[in-house]
């Protein structure tokens, strides 16, 4: 417990499909999902904090937010000045936000707010003695650069974890039929050429289990490229040169819903969007599909089904099929 001289942890990971699934669970507008959202994770570093204080600690903008309305809810507001009395009540706290270039999906100006809003418990009033906050993030975002831009940037060491990318490389690769000595090589060379990035390890091993001798597979790991922008690029080729006409056209397609989407849709919402051509007035019972069988396989492993519902692999894949150019890109 805190208050018997340890430390508090608050903690949050910003995960970008939460606003999403607010927005489907409440039928809330896309700039509702935003605020729901924020809300949320505004409202869950208060609850852990306020899990450390004394139970005698009173903070007066619960308090008056529980005596105005009776059974309302705290508003954004009340909450963030309830953060600052709460740190301000403990010996020791630290904040603990992890992913929060993931939060760019809430738009501005609720991302930048976001950010300011962290950034400010670093304040003086809060005695920087006794509070820590520590943000993990990608890197070349102007909303938390400038928010943080007295705070001590550390770059992670991509080395630091690398017997995790070799469990993840064991897992996706233990049905490759090779000598135990060849795939210690193969497992070398990728976690070598990956960076520390789980997510090219997860995008570029599908490929090589569809080599059929070693020395494919040997060729294949000197091809495969280096960086997620680059390993997106070589997906969609991938997806471009498959020999169905029909299979190329829905990836595309696939793709060009699932990013441009103001929701995600249901595999039962993408079979009937799929459906849908240019010059129809409505949808020919004959045209839907019936099976969505495939799908994931078509797009170069890109898109991933969670609970039902179609999404993009990773935000940065948004950031990169939004900013390719048209000939490369399915938007």
């Amino acid at each position: 417990q805190a208050h018997d001289g340890g430390a508090a942890l608050s903690y949050i990971y910003c995960n970008p499909i939460d606003a999403s699934n607010a927005a489907r669970n409440t039928g809330a507008t896309n700039e509702n999902s935003a605020m729901i959202d924020l809300d949320r994770l505004i409202g869950t570093l208060l609850k852990q904090l306020l899990w450390y204080l004394p139970v005698s600690e009173s903070l007066p903008s619960l308090e008056h937010a529980a005596g105005s309305k009776g059974d309302a809810r705290p508003t954004r507001d009340q909450m963030k000045t309830a953060i600052v009395d709460a740190l301000s009540g403990l010996q020791k706290a630290f904040v603990v936000i992890d992913g929060l270039d993931e939060c760019y999906k809430l738009g501005n100006p609720h991302f930048a707010k976001f950010c300011d809003f962290i950034s400010s418990l670093l304040c003086s009033s809060l005695a920087p003695t006794t509070t820590k906050i520590i943000v993990f993030s990608r890197p070349n975002y102007s909303e938390i650069e400038s928010a943080f831009a007295g705070a001590t940037s550390i770059q992670v060491d991509g080395g630091a974890n690398s017997k995790d990318i070799k469990l993840v490389i064991n897992a996706k690769m233990s049905e490759l039929k090779v000598s135990e000595s060849v795939f210690q090589e193969i497992t070398r060379k990728l976690v070598s050429r990956s960076h520390g990035m789980f997510l090219w390890v997860d995008l570029v091993s599908g490929s090589l289990q569809g080599e059929r001798n070693i020395r494919g597979i040997r060729k294949a790991i000197e091809e495969l490229p280096e960086g997620l922008d680059t390993v997106y690029e070589w997906s969609m080729t991938r997806i471009l040169r498959q020999p169905s006409r029909a299979a190329r056209e829905r990836a595309l397609n696939l793709l060009l819903w699932t990013t441009n989407a103001l929701r995600p849709l249901s595999r039962e919402e993408m079979m009937e969007a799929l459906a849908v051509e240019s010059d129809m007035t409505e949808l020919d019972e004959e045209a839907r599909l019936v099976s969505d069988d495939g799908f994931i396989t078509e797009c170069a492993d890109l898109i991933v089904l969670q609970d039902g519902y179609y999404q993009l692999l990773h935000t940065s894949l948004k950031d990169y099929l939004e900013t390719t150019p048209e000939s490369t890109s399915p938007s």
